[in-house]
């Protein structure tokens, strides 16, 4: 068996649903899953700016380019309050605003990984 170093300090969160597919958040701690097969990838949330004209503007500039711009990372250094909208899975938009992006994302992960595990229900 290969090691997976990445495993040793993060914990992962994976269910398994009744048809035996893995279901889990795609984060570099995840990596130990990529040679298990087909994976499909699927957008489960958004953390985005929570004022309109700022989260407009996001979602425009965004549009247009790739993930790893230098423009999408000075989107991603927005101040904020940001807000976290978990609707392409969940269908809530969290309630919580976070001033910082990776607190916003830190809720995210938490809120995802619990709602997983409860079987996605409310």
């Amino acid at each position: 068996m290969k090691p997976f170093p990445k495993t040793e300090r993060r914990v992962v969160t994976v269910t398994i649903d009744e048809s035996g597919d893995l279901v889990y958040l795609n984060t570099p701690e995840n990596d130990i899953f990529m040679e298990l097969g087909e994976r499909i990838t699927a957008r489960a949330s958004h953390v985005v700016p929570a004022a309109f004209w700022s989260r407009l503007a996001f979602k425009a500039i965004r549009y247009f380019v790739h993930d790893d711009s230098a423009s999408a990372s000075w989107c991603r250094a927005w101040r904020g309050p940001w807000m976290v909208d978990t609707t392409p899975t969940a269908g809530v938009v969290l309630e919580g605003r976070w001033m910082i992006r990776q607190d916003a994302i830190d809720a995210e992960i938490a809120f995802l990984n619990r709602w997983f595990l409860e079987g996605g229900v409310q």
